[in-house]
């Protein structure tokens, strides 16, 4: 019976836990590296250490509701974050471009890939 209780909260776990997997890609169009750099929010995290001026950097993440995907990195000698101002939903799947320009603002674009029907 203890074994029955422990499969049946174990499956409500993962239900509860679905997650979709979304790829992110951050565009370095400055003209500086950028480092330290961190993908997070509501995704499991990714991190690279650096990305040179003018490339691009790939990170495919699964992720969950009800919260914007974060970027952070270092550059200059400054510390910069933002996010995707865009709260994304479980159970769809979504392309997320963060595009850091010549002033290290980045901007984000987020696409829909699928939604379950």
């Amino acid at each position: 019976m203890r074994l029955i209780a422990s499969t049946i909260a174990a499956s409500l776990f993962l239900v509860g836990c679905s997650r979709s997997k979304s790829t992110i890609t951050l565009d370095n169009q400055s003209g500086f590296t950028l480092s330290n750099i961190l993908i997070s929010g509501c995704c499991e995290a990714r991190h690279t250490n650096e990305l040179l001026p003018r490339t691009q950097w790939v990170a495919v993440t699964p992720h969950w509701q009800d919260a914007p995907i974060q970027l952070s990195f270092d550059s200059q000698g400054q510390h910069y974050t933002t996010n995707s101002g865009f709260y994304i939903e479980g159970g769809t799947s979504y392309q997320i471009r963060f595009v850091v320009g010549s002033n290290l603002a980045a901007i984000s674009e987020v696409k829909n890939q699928y939604q379950p029907k």
